[in-house]
């Protein structure tokens, strides 16, 4: 998404009224939390950019009681208020998920799942994590990517790209299958707190 920025002057955001509308839409000036990632709009205007944000208000009141405990690469995590988001920093166009909310994951390596878990009972995780295994099964991966489900029906979470021919978490290949599996562990533990209260409130 392309904007113009004017570096001196900050102006009223048109969209949420914060005065820190620096960058310029088509036709009004635009604040960090309202730009919208991961589009291609070319100057967009200020219309173009409020029907890309998320409409549930819930959702959006979260951004402001977000705490970093844990980060991984573009994977934040709030342990305090148990929330989750995917992105630089969270905006009114990205979804900050509870916990609870998160009822699977698929870690994807070259269009093959080789870790998921999901709350239906569909699991399958790594248990070789030795420095051996991880070199020979590093060493024809592409393409790996982290899948997320949410059980709120408004919400789909983007494909994150840990490793692909453009875009790389890690230097080496070992390295973001070392962080794949890290973060497959994070999710695990999440999910499988979500089966354990859902089977006591059963």
């Amino acid at each position: 998404m392309f904007f113009k920025r004017k570096a001196e002057t900050v102006h009223e955001c048109s969209i949420c009224g914060s005065p820190n509308g620096g960058f310029h839409a088509k036709d009004g000036w635009i604040c960090p939390m309202c730009i919208p990632l991961d589009h291609t709009l070319d100057r967009p205007s200020v219309d173009d950019i409020r029907s890309l944000h998320i409409k549930d208000e819930g959702l959006i009141s979260r951004i402001e009681s977000f705490t970093d405990t844990e980060v991984l690469a573009d994977l934040h995590f709030d342990d305090v208020h148990e929330l989750f988001f995917k992105g630089p920093y969270p905006n009114r166009c990205i979804p900050v998920l509870s916990y609870s909310e998160i009822s699977g994951y698929r870690l994807i390596v070259d269009e093959r799942s080789i870790a998921f878990n999901s709350i239906g009972g569909e699991r399958s995780v790594m248990r070789v994590r030795t420095d051996e295994f991880i070199a020979k099964a590093s060493k024809d991966i592409t393409d790996i990517t982290l899948e997320i489900d949410s059980s709120r029906s408004n919400v789909k979470v983007r494909p994150y790209v840990i490793r692909s021919m453009k875009v790389r978490v890690c230097d080496t290949k070992q390295d973001c299958l070392r962080f794949a599996m890290k973060v497959s562990d994070r999710f695990d533990s999440i999910i499988e707190k979500n089966i354990l209260d859902k089977n006591k409130s059963s």
